[in-house]
């Protein structure tokens, strides 16, 4: 088991791979034949590490930017992050405006979004959950809002070996699913 790493990428069927988090941006990367899970807090959505991870999962598998979906699953939201002038400060400089609200309040789904696009995938291969962690403790954990005293949501991914009577078709079904 790999402890202390923040992004997966996995080529091979039948190996779950699962991270964890409380408020920090869990990303689920998937394309034919590879996928990858992210866990990108404040300092890993700064050095843009869904972005590298999803440059390392093309490059290692071959396949095209335009074919990878990615899944951003709950976060703590722009309303309820408020960070240093001076953290505020660098992102903006490395992301632009639009990842901070006012002149505190940082917007971690927008600058992995952000990364994500600046790698080349299109926004709309992007589906996110809506809904801040801190605001939404009835439904999600928190770690800021529970001080620290909180479960954590998982991202787990895998590709199962498909059944011998199916396998002919996922070539094709993957290819449906870009239509």
């Amino acid at each position: 088991m790999l402890q202390g790493v923040d992004a997966i990428v996995c080529l091979e069927r039948d190996v779950p791979v699962l991270l964890c988090a409380a408020d920090c941006v869990l990303v689920v990367l998937v394309s034919e034949g590879a996928f990858a899970v992210i866990h990108s807090g404040w300092r890993g959505s700064l050095a843009r590490i869904a972005g590298k991870t999803l440059r390392q999962m093309v490059e290692v598998s071959g396949c095209e930017v335009a074919k990878v979906r990615a899944y951003v699953g709950p976060h703590i939201g722009v309303s309820d992050y408020e960070v240093s002038l001076e953290l505020a400060g660098k992102f903006v400089a490395e992301f632009g405006t639009a990842v901070v609200s006012g002149k505190r309040n940082l917007d971690l789904g927008e600058a992995v979004v952000a990364a994500l696009i600046d790698e080349g995938m299109e926004r709309s291969c992007i589906c996110q959950v809506a809904g801040s962690t801190a605001s939404h403790t009835d439904r999600f954990f928190s770690y800021r809002k529970a001080n620290g005293v909180c479960g954590r949501h998982g991202a787990v991914a895998c590709m199962p070996t498909p059944p011998k009577d199916v396998e002919a078709g996922v070539s094709q079904k993957m290819g449906e699913w870009d239509s």
